[in-house]
């Protein structure tokens, strides 16, 4: 029996960006605070995704963990999500127990996030427990 790539979270993805989209569109965020565009997010992605394509997925991951960090220190929301997103993603791709770690990555979000992170992570977290159902439903 051939066994097919993971899928991880691929079908929360568009929901996940257009929640993003919603909240830097009409955001209750004061302006001037908060989700300002910043140049220096960019180049940090650029660097993440330079890395995952040299199939460097470690360091990739630790340069989206410190986006991660930064972002939630500066209540970047739209960053602290996408950093979120692209971390659960490459942990549960790259590990055996990813689904189980990024579980608890998603929790930890939950119990400190604000109001519009917290209902994208519920989310998010019903989709890891959907998705590691199906890939264990055999044992």
């Amino acid at each position: 029996m051939k066994r097919r790539p993971p899928r991880v979270l691929t079908l929360r993805i568009p929901l996940v960006l257009c929640c993003v989209l919603a909240h830097v569109c009409f955001g209750s965020t004061p302006p001037g605070k908060g989700n300002a565009p910043d140049e220096n997010y960019a180049a940090r992605w650029g660097v993440v995704i330079a890395l995952g394509k040299q199939g460097l997925t470690q360091s990739a991951l630790d340069s989206t963990l410190g986006i991660y960090r930064d972002a939630r220190a500066a209540h970047n929301v739209p960053q602290t999500i996408a950093a979120l997103l692209h971390a659960m993603n490459t942990i549960a791709a790259g590990k055996e127990d990813g689904l189980i770690q990024a579980w608890g990555l998603v929790n930890k979000e939950i119990a400190t996030a604000e109001a519009p992170v917290v209902q994208v992570m519920h989310s998010l977290r019903g989709e890891c427990l959907r998705t590691y159902y199906t890939r264990n439903r055999w044992q």
